[in-house]
């Protein structure tokens, strides 16, 4: 599963070290951010359907997958703007930036910071309310919660059974989870110092900040929810719609938190609709009725 994922990747220097992403396809611009502890293996099943109609790029952010894994900023901001030097270097504008659960955080500061890059949002089971199950990055404040995170997530035994929970949790048919994936999410939070920057992330991570920045949203706006998330409630989708002027939300059925995952000819063909829709909220004709 690895392989097939890495066999194009690349990496591309910028001022946090080497930044690894994979490259395909030809036409507008699509940069794709994954959500954490994971990596651009999230977006295995939409790579090839999206690169028959534009440029898709995946990248790992720094500190995750294959990227390079140095101390420094990983708050929301930080990974932005390793985010934009990543498009700058690779000569990305005007595209569509898509976050899934926390990779939203970066994409909308980085869609607030370099509007000239970022033509529109694709925010997919965003975080930005507190509650629910994900609010983790509030007990891992407190030092031993930490500590005992990392530790449990170096158990061979205690750390897959911890993270193979996790991902049966984000989808709404757990059975869904494919063979070797936690071990292949595993293997890349295992190399070097995965842990701390996995836990930095949500240390650094403030969501009343974020949500603080909703209504500063000036892109044109698709809002993916699967209907059955019980990590982040559907809900949280209808708030984040009412919080970002020009915006609109697509409800999945029969997925939960990655539905991009659960269902790929579906996400593809709605972000398609999407970048190729002319103004504001408009829709192609004969759009997907994912309600």
């Amino acid at each position: 599963m690895l392989a097939r994922a890495y066999q194009e990747a690349r990496t591309v220097a910028v001022s946090d070290g080497e930044i690894c992403y994979v490259r395909k396809g030809a036409g507008p611009p699509v940069f794709l951010i994954h959500g954490i502890p994971l990596s651009l293996l999230t977006w295995r099943h939409n790579m090839e359907g999206l690169a028959r109609h534009f440029t898709v790029v995946a990248v790992d952010m720094k500190g995750f997958g294959r990227s390079a894994k140095r101390a420094g900023d990983f708050s929301p901001e930080g990974h932005a703007r390793t985010l934009g030097e990543v498009m700058d270097a690779l000569q990305l504008d005007d595209a569509v930036v898509v976050g899934s659960s926390y990779g939203c955080a970066p994409a909308i500061h980085l869609a607030l910071a370099r509007p000239r890059k970022v033509s529109k949002l694709v925010l997919i089971n965003s975080v930005g309310f507190a509650g629910g199950r994900h609010s983790l990055e509030k007990l891992v404040r407190i030092g031993v919660v930490a500590a005992l995170i990392k530790s449990s997530l170096r158990s061979a035994f205690l750390g897959r059974r911890l993270f193979a929970s996790r991902l049966r949790k984000s989808y709404a048919i757990p059975e869904r989870l494919e063979p070797g994936l936690t071990e292949a999410y595993l293997e890349a939070l295992h190399a070097g110092p995965g842990e701390e920057m996995f836990l930095a992330s949500l240390r650094q991570f403030d969501e009343s900040r974020l949500a603080e920045r909703f209504p500063q949203i000036d892109q044109e706006t698709l809002i993916v929810w699967g209907d059955q998330d019980h990590i982040l409630p559907p809900s949280n989708g209808r708030r984040l719609q009412r919080a970002i002027r020009n915006s609109r939300l697509e409800i999945f059925a029969g997925c939960g938190h990655l539905p991009h995952e659960e269902a790929p000819d579906h996400f593809n063909e709605l972000l398609r609709q999407f970048l190729l829709s002319r103004t504001g909220l408009e829709a192609e004709e004969g759009r997907l009725n994912t309600a």
